[in-house]
């Protein structure tokens, strides 16, 4: 009896220790599941940088659509585009402003590096960004459409159809409207001065740096009664590359690539007909061939 008597004293005098012990554990268990519950980037502001370096092509539009959505998903306050492009596919350049109308983040559209250009595509993209920068020594505009054949007629339906694309772009985000009509109509271009002057453009950054001081503090409208002030002052910078398999396709996606694939493709052939041997000419030919529909096909 003595010694039960004793072991139920241990017992009472243990029973706080292990109480607030346990106590202890279940609030670092619940701040560790907080930590993971809430965005990974919400103790520091962050922004996601896409560097669109080239054609505008469906493969280029996945990539910024993945990366949109990335950015949503960690929480990175906008994204940043750096962009430096002659053109491309009219339905890959429709599917990114798409995204950027309906983004619910900024999205900042940086015609860099110095000598760059936002051609074709390139301009009704930077456009339809909430804020659009160029840096000195770069060009917007050229964005005439040009289609294969079908005559006079077709040609003037794809100009007028692209116009008032232009036209609504512009508006929405209360750009340069005669600009945006013009670039479309008479394959106008201007330079960074200008684009700024006219207000084609909200800014002109020398760097990545400059583009950063000057945005911070800035008011972005996302939506009617929604605005967001962008705090990028000694900001994260999370720069996304493309990814191997993507940078292929990318390459593949040249018009230039694909016939010349199927131009020596074509002749390698031909010889392998022309003089049998062991089928190095034809194999060579086969996989040529097979690159160039697989890039037409991009």
């Amino acid at each position: 009896m003595v010694r039960r008597s004793m072991s139920e004293a241990r017992e009472r005098a243990h029973a706080p220790h292990r109480s607030r012990l346990a106590a202890w554990l279940l609030l670092v268990i619940a701040g560790l599941f907080l930590a993971a519950a809430s965005p990974a980037r919400g103790q520091a502001p962050s922004i996601l940088v896409v560097t669109v370096d080239g054609v505008i092509t469906p493969v280029m539009a996945d990539h910024i659509g993945d990366v949109m959505d990335r950015a949503e998903r960690e929480g990175h306050q906008a994204l940043l585009v750096q962009l430096d492009t002659p053109g491309g596919l009219d339905t890959a350049m429709r599917d990114i402003i798409q995204s950027f109308l309906n983004a619910r983040m900024p999205v900042i559209v940086f015609v860099s590096p110095q000598g760059a250009r936002a051609a074709s595509a390139g301009a009704l993209i930077t456009l339809a960004s909430h804020v659009a920068v160029m840096a000195p020594s770069t060009s917007i505009g050229a964005a005439t459409p040009i289609g294969g054949e079908g005559g006079e007629d077709l040609a003037q339906k794809m100009i007028n159809d692209a116009a008032s694309y232009a036209e609504s772009i512009a508006e929405q985000r209360g750009r340069n409207v005669d600009f945006a009509i013009e670039a479309v109509r008479e394959g106008k271009s201007i330079a960074a001065n200008e684009a700024l002057e006219t207000g084609v453009i909200d800014l002109i950054a020398r760097d990545l740096t400059e583009l950063l001081a000057a945005l911070d503090g800035r008011e972005v409208e996302l939506a009617p009664e929604r605005t967001v002030t962008l705090r990028t002052a000694g900001v994260e910078v999370v720069e996304v590359e493309m990814g191997f398999a993507r940078s292929v396709l990318q390459w593949l996606a040249d018009p230039n690539i694909a016939f010349l694939f199927i131009s020596i493709g074509t002749l390698a052939i031909i010889y392998e007909l022309a003089n049998p041997g062991i089928g190095a000419g034809g194999i060579t030919g086969v996989i040529l061939l097979l690159l160039a529909f697989t890039a037409l096909s991009v």
